[in-house]
């Protein structure tokens, strides 16, 4: 066997120096053999190793990356037992690094020498979804003709537009025509019928798949950013594509704790409340680049690429240090960025207020400045959410800023709120070894007027149908394996088929169950931010009281479940059959999608244009 090893009984005078290389032990799995003796499955290097259970729990301690003499204090300090037998504890590590179960710096850092050519995948434009809002868009082609000015790139922008209202169209349509003569930059305009021809095209051509194609892509009275997003998907299929909505403007700005490096997981995280959405939207250093550059340095690229040729992203002994790597499976030099994200800087987004309470104390010291700028900044919140660093993470959690579509990425849900967090899902679903890069920078949203969200702090939590549907689909990716990305979401398909197939008993009885278990993952979080916030003033804990037991009551009280987005006066009969539709749409454009998108690529911009777009 590898390491049944009889920890000595000398000791270790640590020669620690500032130098020396870090170490950490590999992911894997282990099993219990009986006895003391357990198997070790090596992911990485697919093998196994036979160990003692005390190997084990060295192995378990030398998840972060430290020097050696640290990995010794720490396995000494965290087993009593094994007090002065510190030079037995550092053979049983040397042992360990010889067989490849400890990896060094010098090792993971060599990975990200190869291979480091960028791709420059091609760029199909800046995709716009626009709905009744044309002050905003006016603001947005503004700052998009501002930067066109200054760095002069005539690419391509094509405005999505939703809107119900026929004033709003036309004036939509002479906004892009005035800004297409400014910029000399060529432009398209998707409004309602221009939309609807597309999609009959698409149909057309693929009638085998016309009923999902308009499952995803028609309009309702109940569409969201979603159907947008998928219409975007396929104008740029087989390239990176940028996506705004018509509330954003530019330019990015870096975020105030701005520190270069490339880090993994939440460590880059640094959101920041301000008095008012003015100061919130001028926050940061406004950056005079190219903003589509910075992300297409990293779209679409490798991590290894990404290291070597973006500013900022350097991945060094620095990065590495403390970091677990057992836990961090995008250390991956191999990994492709499937997005870029930005911060958002002024308006919040988000459909309640719940999440101000799991903001640090940092982040929420200027809204608890004092009960009176509290009490306001609820109706209009302020706040940069975003990242200090170039993050990596396996899912994205707002809305993409460039997407790599050079392969086909999934639809997401066309109806309601949440399509961004499904669409993360389901993509890295699809595309389980890639990841998503969450930039230092912060794009402005500016919304019409301010939304309050007051009246959701008494409420219990209601997830959107999409967001459901996210959190659906998130665990099948422990249990697929396979590599087509199609396959693997015919996989989400099915467990929606399944979903679209039950009776109301059965819809009932896992809406109590799903609405119990958010609510009461949530709950815990409150309890424990309540608990940390010995500091905060009586209105916040007040506010964050509540929370808790309209929460709390919501799991007693029984009734209806409902979702968000539905009517309070939906009974059980009319959840099930939205439910059921929802499913069974999106399982249907899941399963047609990669299809439409291959026709979409191979026909390129030919059948839009014979669609009428201009």
């Amino acid at each position: 066997m590898d390491f049944k090893i009889d920890f000595g009984t000398q000791s270790l005078t640590p020669t620690a120096s500032a130098n020396a290389p870090l170490y950490a032990s590999v992911p894997g799995r282990a099993a219990a053999l009986g006895g003391e003796e357990v198997v070790f499955y090596d992911e990485g290097l697919d093998r196994t190793h036979v160990m003692t259970m005390q190997v084990l729990q060295a192995m378990d301690l030398c998840r972060e990356f430290r020097t050696l003499d640290a990995h010794v204090a720490a396995i000494v300090k965290a087993l009593p037992a094994l007090e002065r037998q510190q030079t037995a504890v550092r053979r049983v590590l040397e042992g360990l690094r010889s067989q490849g179960l400890l990896v060094s710096d010098v090792t993971v850092l060599d990975r990200f020498e190869a291979d480091t050519t960028p791709r420059n995948a091609p760029f199909a434009g800046v995709f716009i979804r626009a709905c009744n809002r044309p002050a905003q868009l006016e603001r947005l082609l503004r700052s998009l003709l501002d930067c066109e000015t200054r760095v002069g790139a005539k690419r391509r922008y094509v405005v999505i537009d939703d809107s119900t209202a026929a004033a709003a169209v036309a004036r939509h349509a002479q906004l892009l025509r005035e800004f297409a003569e400014r910029s000399a930059a060529p432009v398209s305009h998707v409004h309602r019928d221009a939309w609807e021809s597309i999609v009959d095209a698409l149909a057309g051509e693929a009638p085998e798949h016309a009923d999902a194609a308009r499952g995803v892509l028609s309009r309702g009275a109940a569409s969201g950013g979603g159907i947008g997003m998928n219409l975007a998907l396929l104008l740029s299929a087989g390239s990176r594509m940028a996506l705004l909505d018509d509330d954003f403007v530019l330019p990015l700005h870096r975020h105030p704790a701005y520190r270069a490096g490339l880090v993994f997981g939440r460590g880059g995280w640094a959101s920041r409340t301000f008095s008012d959405v003015d100061a919130a939207v001028q926050a940061g250093e406004p950056d005079a680049r190219d903003p589509f550059d910075l992300h297409l340095a990293i779209c679409g690229e490798t991590l290894a690429s990404v290291t070597h040729h973006a500013d900022g992203c350097r991945l060094g002994v620095d990065e590495l240090r403390g970091l677990d790597l057992s836990r961090t499976p995008t250390l991956r030099a191999d990994a492709r960025v499937l997005a870029t994200v930005n911060g958002h800087r002024g308006h919040s987004g988000a459909a309640s207020l719940g999440w101000v309470f799991g903001l640090d104390p940092v982040a929420r010291a200027a809204m608890l400045r004092d009960p009176d700028t509290y009490s306001s900044w609820l109706d209009n919140p302020a706040v940069w959410s975003g990242t200090a660093r170039h993050t990596v993470s396996p899912r994205g959690g707002y809305t993409p800023f460039m997407l790599d579509n050079t392969r086909v990425l999934p639809c997401t849900a066309p109806d309601g709120r949440g399509e961004d967090a499904l669409f993360a899902n389901l993509a890295q679903l699809a595309y389980s070894r890639d990841v998503v890069v969450d930039m230092p920078f912060a794009i402005g949203h500016v919304q019409e007027g301010s939304r309050s969200r007051r009246n959701t702090l008494a409420k219990p939590e209601r997830p959107s149908v999409a967001q459901c549907f996210a959190d659906l689909v998130a665990p099948l990716g422990d249990v697929l394996v396979a590599s087509d990305p199609a396959t693997r979401l015919s996989g989400a398909a099915s467990r929606l088929r399944d979903l679209g197939a039950a009776d109301t008993r059965a819809l009932q009885a896992y809406l109590r169950e799903y609405l119990g278990h958010r609510r009461s993952t949530r709950i815990e979080a409150l309890q424990r931010a309540y608990a940390a916030a010995t500091d905060a003033p009586d209105a916040w804990r007040a506010d964050l009281r509540g929370q808790i037991e309209a929460n709390g009551k919501s799991l007693t009280q029984g009734g209806v479940p409902r979702l968000g987005g539905w009517s309070d006066t939906v009974d059980a009969e009319e959840g099930s059959a939205l439910l059921r539709d929802a499913a069974r749409r999106l399982a249907a454009g899941l399963e047609a999608w990669p299809a439409l998108w291959t026709l979409a690529r191979e026909r390129g911009e030919g059948w839009v244009e014979r669609a009428g777009v201009r």
